[in-house]
């Protein structure tokens, strides 16, 4: 931010906004892997393997 203080007021507010999208998309693929891993953890427990493979792959696209 520093670097884009020297550019204005206008470069300064672009850089936040683009900032907090930023954080947003990184906390909903937090959200995914999180969910995807217990999903995947409760199949392996159960011995469905095919399940946990499913639900890797359909988490991966």
């Amino acid at each position: 931010m520093y670097f884009v203080w020297h550019s204005g007021d206008a470069a300064l507010a672009g850089e936040s906004a683009a900032a907090n999208v930023s954080f947003i998309v990184i906390t909903f693929t937090q959200i995914l892997n999180l969910g995807t891993a217990t999903l995947i953890a409760h199949a392996v427990v159960r011995h469905d393997h095919a399940e946990a493979n499913l639900i890797f792959n359909q988490a991966s696209v």
